[in-house]
């Protein structure tokens, strides 16, 4: 099931994703992939996120 238009479940990582995206925009994805590392955001999330903008979901 493709679920990239459901909200994250877990609100805690829906907040890191979402500083992560702004630190992106900021600080390239360097600093964002880093972000999320440190984070503790799972690597394939992490790679979606930074590199498919189109498969984020959207925080309700």
């Amino acid at each position: 099931m493709d679920n990239h238009h459901l909200p994250r479940p877990d609100r805690a990582s829906a907040v890191k994703v979402d500083l992560a995206i702004a630190v992106q925009s900021a600080q390239g994805t360097l600093a964002a992939a880093h972000f999320l590392k440190t984070a503790g955001i799972p690597f394939p999330v992490a790679l979606r996120v930074l590199t498919r903008p189109h498969r984020r979901r959207y925080v309700a």
